[in-house]
């Protein structure tokens, strides 16, 4: 029997054919017997043993195949892990 090792691959059943690959936002476990979600603020697209940390100012959601920036006037509310509005006497210019 071939080892599933390439990037992404993993085999979650007994008498697999074929590896399978990661989808996006998950990668394989360490045994590549089955899958991960990346976690908060990470990403991948898919296909990868790893998952990438969001560039500065970026966030996910865990299993996110991307990461998000907060439109100006938000901020992104780590408690509820979502961009909410600036309350008022407060501002953001970059999200």
């Amino acid at each position: 029997c071939t080892l599933c090792n390439g990037e992404g691959e993993y085999s979650d059943i007994d008498g697999a054919t074929a590896c399978r690959l990661a989808p996006a936002g998950h990668k394989p476990n360490d045994l590549r017997t089955g899958l991960e979600k990346c976690p908060k603020d990470t990403f991948t697209i898919g296909a990868n043993d790893t998952c990438t940390h969001c560039t500065e100012g970026g966030h996910s959601k865990p299993g996110s195949s991307a990461c998000e920036r907060c439109s100006t006037g938000m901020y992104y509310n780590e408690t509820e892990i979502r961009c909410d509005v600036c309350p008022k006497n407060t501002f953001s210019s970059s999200g």
